[in-house]
């Protein structure tokens, strides 16, 4: 059951922030800074940011394992264990880093997010 509910629990989640990103990445910006600039919210969702990676490498690394996968999920842990533990200085360099990205450029991170999510659920619906 793990092989099935947790690649398409994350995918719902990944179609959702694809579909917001693609359709509104002002506001998308606006509420994810406005989250990082608070202690406990960016805790939380760096946390599930974490453990959304860690679930889809378990539920990628039973056999047969798919690779593709795995990698996906370890930079997902990845990126929220570092964006963490940064220092808060170089955390707020990158978050205005992040800020000067054009809405065009967040529009082809939406729907490259909404791509791999859809090719989640179909793999976890495959698999299942």
């Amino acid at each position: 059951m793990l092989t099935l509910a947790g690649p398409l629990l994350i995918s719902l989640l990944w179609l959702a922030h694809g579909v917001l990103l693609v359709a509104a990445p002002g506001w998308w910006r606006e509420r994810l800074v406005r989250a990082m600039a608070d202690p406990f919210t960016r805790f939380l969702i760096l946390q599930g940011t974490g453990l959304s990676g860690v679930f889809l490498l378990l539920a990628s690394a039973e056999p047969p394992r798919d690779w593709f996968w795995v990698t996906i999920g370890a930079i997902v842990t990845l990126k929220g264990l570092v964006l963490l533990g940064l220092r808060e200085t170089t955390r707020n360099r990158v978050m205005q880093w992040w800020q000067a990205w054009p809405d065009w450029s967040l529009r082809v991170s939406g729907f490259l997010v909404v791509t791999l999510a859809m090719l989640l659920a179909v793999h976890g619906w495959s698999r299942g």
